[in-house]
């Protein structure tokens, strides 16, 4: 295993720790125990994720390759439910809506709130 380290690319190594710090910081945001964090799935963890998973040109072949995958496994894998849309909508730094990932979430966002309140 040594051996392998010894031949890593210090500016890989750089750059890796660059990619996944967001993914561990927002980790735990969400695992407060002290505070609701429920609005955060969706606002802005998930859009910010996604955003930090834009592919630039300065990326080398490797950190391409994980930000695409990163980015396929994100909108694979990390669903919002209407209840997320609900606990976004009734948090007030969040209610107007503009850290919604896409404007499908937001247009659905709109339609459960007009739903609602005919309830």
């Amino acid at each position: 295993m040594f051996n392998h380290l010894e031949n890593t690319n210090e500016s890989l190594l750089t750059a890796l720790i660059n990619l996944l710090t967001p993914f561990f910081t927002q980790t735990l945001a969400l695992c407060k125990e002290s505070s609701p964090t429920f609005h955060l799935v969706i606002s802005p963890t998930k859009k910010s994720l996604l955003k930090h998973c834009q592919i630039k040109d300065s990326d080398s072949i490797i950190i391409k390759s994980l930000k695409e995958k990163l980015s396929e496994n994100l909108n694979k894998y990390f669903k919002t439910t209407e209840t997320h849309f609900v606990a976004t909508m009734l948090y007030p730094a969040c209610k107007s809506l503009r850290n919604l990932a896409d404007e499908d979430e937001k247009r659905a966002a709109i339609q459960l709130l007009k739903n609602l309140s005919k309830i």
